[in-house]
């Protein structure tokens, strides 16, 4: 015998419930009872058990052919009406007013059963009984684990008879209409609506808690709110398309009809078929979507299916499904199928100034839209302003202009929208394919409504937690960003670039960005560079060609001699040169090892060690001409240094040499009186070696930008090998730059002055990579991208200026500024959906508090209703107190 169903606790009426006595009954034979809300108050003060089975239940005398308890996976003959899951065969037929023998008629029968807990099959003949907690198992685990349902029947069949299972009836097909019309009744509880032929449109839709509902969750300013900040109140929605959710082609029931018909996520499916039928014939309407020439939407085979896919929206933001927004496709995705989703969802949100949509194709979807618009029947034709994104992650796949004019990065308002919420909804969804691609047309569309409703739900219950992450987000971010333009500002003011320029420039694009009166194909797009600024091939080469190491060592060596101040006396002069053949020798070794490495011709190597080891030698005697004298005082004096702490000479190849200049000595000779205008000499070397090896940097890295476009443009096999040299030449030229500038870094920190090492940060890969000049280098993750400290050095404003460099900080700023702005306005947005999200569940609060209320003379139904909206009120106070319990105190609302 297995045990029987665990009970919980069943107040008498009056009785107080104990403290950690959960208040809701599990057993089928029960109503909801009390719920407490958060401050310990009851919502609902009547709570009684439901009364024992009636007599008439016992006059069916049930017999079972399939059952198992919640507890116990073994099988079992039940031995009460509570232990059943379900109850497949009731011996007598229920198809008269009254029986010969006197029983009941079927309409009572079925609310008998109910009262039990048990679910009928059908509602004439009844013959098979399903529990209300079989029938929630498997609601949870289909949308949990997505199970179809015809494999919780052959469990709940190998759970019955493991050995046998084909001798357990199949009662697949009454479980399924069961399963359907208990879900619809979940479904109008959980909105509080009765039973009705046509639901009111979007009526059983769940909203989004943190997207504007007019009368539910707005701001009561917003309608007065400057232009400016129109984005805080608008609607962002995604729209996509989905192949897998398809249906095959094969006979239906043309009668099976969705119970929700136009009421959640599709609309009203007469309606729709008639524009379809309407539009069958128009070009436009019926054109399969074209973009770039990178991307193509929509297209695939469509063999052996009635329907091809859905065309859904959700809101960009959060991924909530809209209502009404969900149709069928029809050999692939058309303008029209969007057309008709885009219409009807978005009608909802209609009263808004402006709205912003996200589409694969939206740089020409939307090029046409008002006649297509004024071509459809029954729909609205005054829609508020829409701003057309392309998703960022499918941004790469377009070329022209649509990837700047089209681009969240740079459109006012967007915050730091992606765009790509409707992937995230497939990456869950598509996994109920081989559910629904065997459904009739009616029960599809049920189950898909189940699931975006489940979805939507789930997402409700942890938006907190999302949005106090996205707040954390944003905060740190937009410090960031705005610490990181005005470092770059402040060196674009240094080196007298035109700021207010590109300010005004920001300004009027922003301003024409959102215009929907101006042509966007004629505006200027100050995020890449002009095409006539674009260096030809020729000019690349030209700067790149190699210079004789003679003019390089001589440019070198003048451009060091800057350092030396009138000051100086001969011997710091004498120094200086000392010092600076210094790093000629170091470079020379490091080019030999170089080629040591490259396994270089024995000759060559041979070569280069002996003009090493002949510049060494002059260094030495020319080092113990001026130092010899100093040094050899230092070590009688300072007797507490071990021998061995001193520079020598080793004995080691030439390329392993180790100069004795002032940074390798003992840290008490560095500070010795008498070493100090050594270690001054060589410190002002250092810097200004870190300091020209920044300069060649920057340059290089502004050149290697425009060389990305060159390279990804060019056409034959000859030119795209020039061009990967080139390119492999400016990254080898930028990795021996860095390795300098650490280098002098690394001897300038052991005789720093205080300020050096602020001044002369450590330089990483990441700071030496390539700025993005042209939208094809933009990749999702952008939103992060920081400004590297090499462009926003307070020195780097005494440099030259020329066409690469002032070019590429020109667009640096630009991006930085649109990086710095749309992180300001995801904050904003933020905010507001906290606020938002607090009205939200505090309206629903209320709304459910209202009904929470019974007569003392109410019927068990009307007590039921006022239980379950008991708890319904309750869960919107936790959910309500919840956010604000992680919420910053300033965002809170009042109540």
């Amino acid at each position: 015998m297995a045990r029987k169903h665990k009970r919980t606790f069943i107040p008498k009426a009056g009785e107080e419930i104990p403290r950690g006595v959960p208040t809701e009954v599990v057993t089928p034979r029960h109503r909801h009872v009390e719920y407490l809300s958060p401050r310990k108050t009851a919502v609902f003060k009547h709570f009684e058990a439901m009364p024992p089975p009636p007599p008439e239940l016992t006059a069916l005398a049930p017999s079972t052919a399939t059952a198992h308890s919640a507890l116990d996976g073994d099988s079992f003959p039940p031995t009460e009406p509570d232990d059943m899951d379900v109850v497949p065969e009731l011996e007598v037929p229920l198809d008269s007013d009254e029986d010969s023998e006197g029983r009941p008629t079927a309409k009572a029968n079925n609310t008998i059963l109910w009262q039990a807990g048990w679910w009928p099959g059908t509602f004439k003949r009844t013959r098979t009984v399903f529990t209300y907690h079989v029938l929630k198992l498997y609601d949870r685990l289909t949308l949990q684990a997505k199970t179809s349902a015809q494999d919780f029947i052959a469990t709940l069949r190998r759970l019955t008879n493991h050995a046998f299972p084909r001798e357990v009836k199949d009662r697949y097909r009454e479980f399924m209409t069961s399963h359907r019309e208990f879900q619809h009744l979940q479904t109008l509880r959980r909105f509080g609506l009765d039973v009705a032929d046509k639901l009111p449109e979007g009526s059983v839709a769940v909203l989004c808690p943190a997207c504007p509902q007019l009368s539910i969750n707005m701001d009561l300013d917003w309608e007065t709110r400057p232009q400016t900040e129109w984005y805080k109140d608008a609607l962002f929605f995604a729209k996509d398309g989905n192949f897998v959710l398809s249906q095959h082609d094969k006979k239906f029931d043309p009668k099976d009809v969705s119970l929700f018909d136009g009421a959640a996520y599709f609309p009203d499916n007469a309606e729709y078929q008639d524009f379809l039928k309407g539009s069958k014939d128009d070009a436009d309407l019926d054109c399969e979507t074209e973009t770039c020439s990178e991307f193509k939407a929509g297209k695939t085979r469509y063999t052996g299916k009635a329907i091809s896919g859905v065309i859904t929206l959700c809101c960009a933001r959060h991924g909530f499904a809209l209502p009404c927004g969900t149709v069928d496709m029809t050999e692939g995705e058309k303008y029209k199928h969007v057309d008709w989703a885009t219409t009807h969802s978005v009608k909802f949100w209609r009263y808004l100034k402006r709205v912003y949509s996200s589409y694969d194709i939206n740089c020409i979807y939307g090029n046409n839209w008002p006649k297509r618009l004024a071509k459809m029947t029954g729909v609205d034709k005054i829609w508020p302003h829409i701003v057309r994104c392309v998703p960022k992650w499918h941004l790469n796949a377009h070329t022209g202009i649509c990837r700047w004019l089209n681009s969240f990065y740079f459109t006012p308002g967007s915050g730091q929208t992606d765009g790509e919420e409707p992937e995230r909804r497939w990456s869950i969804l598509n996994s109920i394919g081989r559910i629904v691609r065997e459904m009739t047309g009616g029960h599809r569309q049920d189950i898909l409504n189940m699931h975006y409703s489940d979805y939507n739900i789930q997402k409700m219950f942890g938006l907190a937690l999302q949005l106090k992450k996205k707040l954390d987000d944003a905060i740190k971010s937009s410090a960031l960003n705005n610490s990181q333009l005005e470092g770059l500002e402040e060196t674009a003011r240094l080196k007298r670039m035109p700021l207010n320029e590109w300010k005004a420039e920001e300004d009027r694009f922003a301003r024409h960005i959102m215009d929907p009166l101006v042509t966007k194909k004629s505006m200027k797009n100050p995020y890449e560079p002009l095409p006539d600024n674009e260096p030809t091939l020729k000019d690349i080469n030209d700067k790149w060609d190699y210079k004789p190491p003679a003019v390089q060592k001589a440019k070198k060596r003048r451009t060091r001699a800057d350092v030396e101040t009138e000051e100086s006396t001969s011997v710091i002069s004498t120094l200086g040169s000392l010092f600076l053949s210094v790093i000629d020798i170091e470079r020379d070794q490091r080019l030999l090892k170089a080629l040591i490495a490259n396994q270089g011709s024995l000759d060559a190597i041979q070569d280069a060690r002996d003009d090493i080891e002949h510049q060494i030698n002059e260094w030495f005697q020319q080092h113990n001409i001026l130092l010899g004298t100093t040094i050899n005082e230092l070590k009688t004096e300072l007797t507490s240094i071990p021998a061995a702490s001193w520079p020598v000479r080793g004995d080691g190849t030439p390329e392993d040499v180790a100069l004795p200049v002032p940074s390798t000595y003992p840290l008490t000779a560095r500070n010795h009186p008498r070493f100090a205008m050594a270690v001054a000499a060589e410190r002002d070397i250092r810097r200004a070696q870190a300091s020209d090896a920044l300069r060649e940097l920057r340059y290089k890295l502004g050149l290697k930008s425009f060389l990305f476009n060159s390279t990804a443009g060019a056409f034959g096999q000859v030119n795209k090998t020039r061009n990967q040299k080139t390119m492999h030449k400016t990254n080898e030229d930028i990795r021996q730059y860095r390795e300098e500038y650490e280098l002098a870094r690394s001897r300038l920190y052991l005789i720093a002055e205080p300020t050096d090492k602020a001044e002369y940060p450590p330089l990483t890969a990441d700071d030496c990579v390539q700025l993005n000049l042209y939208h094809a280098q933009e990749k999702p993750g952008m939103k992060r991208k920081e400004v590297s400290w090499i462009w926003r050095d307070k020195r780097y404003q005494g440099e030259k200026a020329n066409q690469y460099t002032s070019e590429a900080a020109r667009i640096e700023w630009f991006r930085a500024s649109a990086r710095r702005t749309r992180w300001a306005e995801e904050l904003e947005l933020v905010k507001e959906e906290v606020r938002r999200m607090q009205r939200f569940y505090l309206y629903y609060h209320q709304r459910w508090t209202a009904r929470a209320s019974v007569s003392p003379g109410g019927t068990w139904s009307e007590k039921g209703a006022a239980a379950y909206a008991a708890r319904q009120a309750a869960m919107f106070w936790k959910l309500l107190t919840d956010a604000q319990n992680i919420m910053p105190q300033e965002l809170h609302i009042h109540m």
